[in-house]
């Protein structure tokens, strides 16, 4: 499948999302679907709508409708994922019992399962003893039991802005990586619509977040992270379950710790507590950003190590699960111990601030940062001589973007618009593709455009890194989550194969995506205005040129 049908499936999912998000604060006050700061587990200290899972289901669901095959899988899939919805938005407005949500989820999570006629049918070879095969009287109530599980380990991980989408998020790109190293079509595709789903509703879920995925997002989630990671199991007999394991680890490992602490101490398994990894990290003395990043981390490395190894012998991967959180839970009491409630608290947000420099620092700083900014307009346009002929998909998606940036701009034309800043990050993607892929013989004064290009963005490499190094701006590389999202997506470039990066330069694509993103971010924090919409302009210009390379 060409990336940029791919590009259209992602694009689809996160501009859906994007756009039913600002309707849902007004409509959360009117339903009554606001979340309220009432217990000690909650860490905001204001009301927030938590209505936002309606986000997802919208970019998931027109996404998926518009782009897959109805097949069992997506029967099931859909059929289950609305009912499973429905019970998490009843709970988010009206409130349900424990055993009226159970109900709820194992009824939508059947209805999936059975519609989609996937199950798991094995659990791999464990201890090297021989595959652990499951009759299939046991196998399909396992497998509800197994989603149902990760449904609420996804609500249970949901406590801070950004956590469970950018979780999420990581799951999405791990399974999307397996499924196209082994040709599960539907289950990348899907993977795709979610992840758009997800970061559209990021942009507005990042610390501090304006509105809360809720139950029926937690739920959604959930849902279709489990029926993707049974669906690759059940058609890609080469992949380990316990691959699919590792991948969602973090909130299954979470749950499995805190229940059995409730339960060794005698406590009910549905009470409440602060015993959930993201608490504890807050009890040591993580800021909240710090925390979510550091959960973000640990979900990514795992992550990688499933798509790197999936097809790896199911003991050795099993080992490693095992080991890996045992020394990671381990590691995190002794940091507990040594740092009790926050006593020598290791406040990373504050640690994260830029320190002052003398003045002469400064007026270099700002110096290199105005030469930057035309480096990456220069960037930008470069790529108009290149000679682009006539494609729909590539028009319509150009078109896309740069209805995007013109919406974006008429809200409002400061960087702090998300749908603004988000086009551009897109678009500054997109134009580099096409660079790398339509720009080999394209010249300017008998120089090709792409040694140029090189050479702009070695230059702005140079800049910025100087000028975060200068000003200590280390924190804008991961801000909030939906730029680690950003961030993240282009980081498991390399994990992809070499026969889709390869025709398609993705890996060249992605390294100068983000020099292009962290110039962004610098840009962004300057608050100089006049000057960002020269870079504006210049994006809207690009892509006007574009489309029109693309319908001539």
């Amino acid at each position: 499948m060409p990336p940029i049908k791919l590009f259209y499936i992602f694009l689809t999912a996160l501009m859906a999302s994007l756009l039913v998000m600002p309707s849902l604060y007004n409509l959360s006050i009117r339903v009554g679907g606001v979340d309220m700061p009432d217990n000690e587990r909650k860490v905001h200290d204001r009301a927030v709508p938590r209505i936002g899972g309606i986000a997802i289901l919208c970019g998931l669901l027109i996404s998926v409708l518009l782009f897959c095959t109805a097949t069992t899988f997506i029967s099931g899939l859909v059929t289950g994922g609305l009912i499973i919805f429905f019970v998490g938005f009843i709970d988010d407005l009206r409130g349900l019992t424990s055993v009226q949500k159970l109900a709820g989820q194992i009824i939508g999570t059947s209805v999936g399962v059975i519609i989609s006629q996937n199950h798991i049918s094995h659990l791999g070879d464990l201890f090297v003893m021989g595959n652990i095969e499951l009759p299939t009287a046991f196998a399909i109530p396992f497998t509800i039991f197994c989603i149902v599980g990760l449904i609420n380990s996804l609500n249970m991980i949901d406590g801070l802005d950004g956590l469970a989408g950018g979780v999420s998020a990581i799951a999405c790109l791990a399974l999307a990586i397996v499924a196209l190293e082994t040709g599960s079509r539907q289950v990348f595709f899907v993977s795709a619509a979610l992840l758009g789903a997800v970061i559209g509703f990021l942009a507005h879920n990042a610390y501090p977040a304006r509105i809360f995925m809720g139950d029926a997002g937690s739920n959604l989630l959930g849902f279709t992270l489990g029926m993707l990671g049974v669906r690759l199991l059940d058609v890609s007999p080469t992949v380990s379950p316990v691959a699919i394991l590792i991948i969602l680890s973090v909130p299954v490992f979470d749950t499995l710790y805190v229940i059995a602490g409730r339960l060794i101490s005698g406590r009910p398994v549905m009470s409440a507590d602060r015993a959930h990894l993201h608490h504890r990290l807050l009890d040591i003395g993580l800021g909240h950003k710090a925390s979510v990043l550091a959960v973000f981390g640990w979900s990514y490395f795992m992550a990688a190590v499933a798509v790197l190894y999936f097809n790896a012998s199911d003991s050795s991967l099993f080992l490693f699960v095992i080991l890996a959180t045992v020394i990671f839970y381990l590691l995190l009491s002794l940091l507990a111990k040594y740092y009790p409630k926050g006593d020598g608290k290791i406040d990373a947000d504050t640690l994260l601030l830029v320190t002052e420099w003398n003045s002469a620092i400064e007026r270099l700083g700002d110096k290199l940062l105005l030469i930057a900014r035309y480096l990456a307009v220069l960037i930008l346009v470069i790529a108009l001589p290149v000679d682009l002929v006539p494609n729909p998909y590539h028009a319509v998606a150009s078109a896309i973007l740069l209805c995007s940036l013109l919406i974006g701009v008429a809200f409002n034309r400061t960087w702090t618009n998300q749908l603004l800043l988000i086009g551009l990050y897109l678009t500054g993607a997109y134009l580099l593709y096409e660079a790398e892929n339509y720009g080999h013989s394209a010249t300017i004064g008998d120089v090709p455009v792409l040694a140029y290009s090189a050479y702009l963005f070695a230059l702005l490499a140079l800049i910025i890194g100087i000028k975060i190094f200068i000003r200590k701006r280390f924190n804008i590389l991961m801000d909030s989550a939906i730029e680690f999202s950003v961030l993240l997506a282009v980081i498991f470039i390399p994990l992809m194969p070499d026969q889709l990066t390869a025709p398609y330069h993705l890996l060249t694509v992605a390294g100068k995506s983000i020099i292009l993103f962290v110039a962004y971010k610098l840009f962004l924090i300057s608050n100089d205005v006049r000057q960002n919409r020269v870079v504006i302009l210049a994006s809207i210009l690009s892509l006007f040129v574009n489309l029109i390379n693309r319908v001539v």
